[in-house]
């Protein structure tokens, strides 16, 4: 997807805010799992941003489907709204207590988390601006 398609889409303020909502919960996970490192048999768990995101666009291995009539279901902005990120259990090993958080890796995600957020953010902003400046600039 371009950059202008994302900025100038009808679609474009729901698409920035599914991206948001999905980096928050996976904040919200890595928080859980840094919380939980000296919990015995925790397993750390995760959000694969970037499948959960093209699934909700309608990308990924998904069928893509084009709504041609009113009365069809269509992949939409409801549909967007509607996706739940899928929430996995990390597959590394475990130490002796059976705990398998490691902090290094949840400490980078978080900070991947954080630089995704502003990344979205800045879209949202310039975005804005960009309606903004073609109101007030068009009189």
């Amino acid at each position: 997807m371009s950059i202008q398609k994302l900025l100038f889409s009808d679609r474009a303020p729901a698409i920035l805010k599914k991206g948001l909502d999905i980096q928050m919960k996976r904040n919200s996970l890595i928080a859980s799992n840094i919380a939980n490192v000296d919990t015995p048999d925790y397993k750390a768990k995760t959000i694969n941003f970037e499948k959960t995101f093209q699934d909700a666009l309608g990308g990924g291995d998904q069928l893509k489907i084009k709504k041609t009539h009113s009365g069809h279901i269509g992949t939409g902005i409801d549909t967007l709204k509607a996706k739940v990120p899928d929430i996995e259990v990390e597959q590394d090993p475990a130490g002796p207590d059976g705990n398998n958080v490691n902090i290094d890796k949840e400490m980078m995600k978080l900070a991947d988390v954080q630089l995704g957020y502003d990344a979205l953010t800045t879209a949202l902003i310039k975005r804005g601006s960009i309606v903004k400046y073609a109101i007030t600039e068009s009189r």
